[in-house]
C-alpha cells in the first residue's frame, strides 16, 4: 500500500509539472507579446534572456501568490463555487445559440426552437448574446427559459459562494 501511494504521488507531481509547464509557456508568450513583442521570435541571446526573464518573473509572482494564500484549496473551492453556475447552465446555452447562429439554419436539433433566431455569421464584434439572439424576435417561452437559466445561475453562484466564504471564515 505504501509503494502505491508513492507511485500515485510521483504521478501527481509529474502531472502538476507538465500542466504548469504548458500553461506557463502560453502565459509567458502572451506576456512577452504584450511587453516585448520582439523577444518572442528573437534569435539573439539578449532577446532570449528577455523572454527567460519574463518567464522567471512570472514564476516568482506565482510563488508569491501561492505563499500568501494560507489554504489554496479553499480559494479554489470559492472560485469553483462562483463559476459553477455559468459553466454548467449558461455557457452551454450561449454556445448552442451561437452555433445555431453560425449554422446555415439547418441545425437538426429537436430541442429549443431557434426559428426566431436570425441566421448568419457572427463576426465577434458584438457580444455573443446580443448578436446571436434577437431579443425582440424571441417568444415568451424562450425568454422565460433564458430568465430561468439566469436565475438558476445566480442561485447556484450565490449558494456556492456563500458556502465557500463560510468555509474560509471557519478556517481563519
Amino acid at each position: 500500500r505504501d509503494a502505491w501511494y508513492q507511485v500515485a504521488s510521483a504521478a501527481l507531481f509529474l502531472h502538476v509539472v507538465v500542466v504548469f509547464l504548458v500553461k506557463s509557456v502560453v502565459l509567458t508568450r502572451f506576456l512577452a507579446l504584450y511587453v516585448a513583442p520582439e523577444c518572442v521570435q528573437g534569435r539573439t541571446i539578449r532577446l532570449r534572456l528577455t523572454y527567460a526573464g519574463l518567464a522567471l518573473a512570472m514564476l516568482g509572482m506565482e510563488c508569491v501568490v501561492g505563499l500568501l494564500i494560507p489554504s489554496f484549496s479553499l480559494l479554489l473551492g470559492l472560485i469553483g463555487a462562483l463559476f459553477a453556475g455559468p459553466i454548467s447552465y449558461l455557457f452551454p446555452v450561449l454556445f448552442y445559440v451561437g452555433a445555431v447562429r453560425l449554422s446555415d439554419g439547418d441545425s437538426g436539433s429537436e430541442g429549443l426552437s431557434m426559428a426566431a433566431v436570425p441566421q448568419g455569421s457572427w463576426d465577434g464584434r458584438d457580444s455573443l448574446v446580443s448578436s446571436a439572439v434577437g431579443w425582440k424576435q424571441l417568444g415568451v417561452a424562450q425568454l422565460a427559459g433564458f430568465a430561468l437559466i439566469a436565475a438558476l445561475v445566480a442561485v447556484v453562484a450565490a449558494i456556492g459562494t456563500a458556502s465557500g466564504v463560510v468555509d474560509i471564515a471557519q478556517q481563519a
